[in-house]
Parts: structure tokens; sequence; C-alpha cells
């Protein structure tokens, strides 16, 4: 049966095509991550130290720029204290790990934090690219084998 094998050629060539396609549209945003993913490295890699807002009608210690060892820095309508800072300030928030934390002050003052997640993006990649696909290639096995049960030559 000639139809299946060139049902099964189209299939392929679909395939690829949609394939390139998705890499052509998805790939630019898996290497923002990786880009994203290598930054943050770098950063824990050279000690850096985050800083992280808070409203300015909870600040406790000293104002003026950290530079100049004061506690914090009001910028932006927020004050922005150092993370070893805020630990020794507030000590309510001694239960949290370092990135919970930041996330949850990040969040409490409306800004959004940006994770690298480098692998969730590949597999996003690999799911629209490959899973969609394989998906329409077994439905049309499954239709195959259902046609092929009202065939009358067994």
């Amino acid at each position: 049966m000639k139809w299946r094998r060139g049902f099964f050629r189209l299939w392929v060539v679909f395939a690829a095509a949609w394939l390139a396609g998705t890499i052509a549209v998805v790939a630019p945003s898996v290497w923002e991550q990786w880009k994203l993913a290598q930054t943050m490295k770098e950063f824990d890699d050279a000690g850096f130290v985050p800083r992280v807002p808070t409203d300015c009608q909870v600040a406790r210690g000293r104002e003026g720029t950290i530079r100049d060892g004061a506690d914090y820095e009001r910028r932006e309508g927020k004050c922005w204290y150092e993370l070893p800072g805020v630990r020794r300030l507030f000590p309510e928030y001694a239960d949290l790990a370092d990135k919970k934390l930041t996330s949850a002050l990040y969040q409490k003052a409306g800004i959004p934090l940006k994770e690298a997640e480098p692998m969730k993006a590949i597999g996003e990649l690999l799911f629209i690219g490959l899973g969609i696909p394989l998906l329409l290639l077994g439905v049309g096995f499954v239709l195959a084998w259902v046609l092929r049960g009202f065939s009358t030559a067994h």
C-alpha cells in the first residue's frame, strides 16, 4: 500500500518544517535564558551582594548611600537594602532562604523578578517542536489501524 508510505513521507516533511519553524521562533528566548543563567552565575562567582526593595514606611536603619556605610538607599519610591542588611535589621525574615526572601521582597514591592530557567525553555522547545509532530504521527497510526479494520482484504 503506497498511501501509507506517502503519508509517512508527508509527515516527515511537515514535521521537519514544524521543527525548523519552532526553533526559529523559540530559540531566541532559549538563548536569552542561557545568557541570563550565565550572567547570574558570573555575579554569584564574583560575590555580588543583591539589593532588595522594601516599603519605605517600614524602613529600619540609617538612610543614605550604601557605599558610604548607610543601611539603605531611597530610590524609585522604594528603600533598597543589601541582603545582609535585611538579615540584620529584619529578624522576622530569618527563616527564609536568600532566594525565597529576595523573590518575596521583589514581589511585595511589585517589581517582576526574572529567574533564569534555561532547562525549562529547552523543555518547551522540545515539547512544541517534537511533541506535537509525534502526537500527530500517533493519531495517524491509530487512524490507519482503524481504517485497516474496515478493509476486506485480510
